[in-house]
């Protein structure tokens, strides 16, 4: 439950009340130094494999998983929902990044990772 007059804070953060009731709101996970920028050629691309009936399995989750980065979402929770491991949502955010990085499309390659 939230303390009252804070509004909705996100999935992503949560509420302590320390001693004095003074009300700290913390971001959840650790904070990730490269920030996760798609650009809207590649979230139109990602959003389509994530709705097609005939993606693979892999191919929609490592969309969704870059999609949930892009928004913000923290690797610990987008691993929960998924029902991943954490170390794979790192592996597919770290990999988008590098291939973005490099010049390259990110998602060249991506249906045969």
């Amino acid at each position: 439950m939230e303390p009252p007059g804070l509004g909705s804070l996100g999935p992503n953060c949560r509420v302590a009340v320390g001693s004095l009731n003074e009300v700290h709101v913390m971001p959840r996970g650790r904070p990730h130094h490269t920030v996760l920028v798609v650009s809207p050629e590649d979230r139109a691309q990602l959003r389509r494999w994530t709705k097609r009936r005939k993606s693979s399995n892999g191919l929609a989750q490592r969309a969704s998983i870059v999609l949930r980065g892009a928004d913000g979402e923290a690797s610990s929770q987008v691993a929960s929902e998924l029902r991943i491991n954490r170390n794979t949502v790192g592996k597919w955010r770290r990999r988008y990044l590098e291939r973005a990085h490099h010049g390259r499309s990110a998602m060249n390659r991506w249906r045969s990772s």
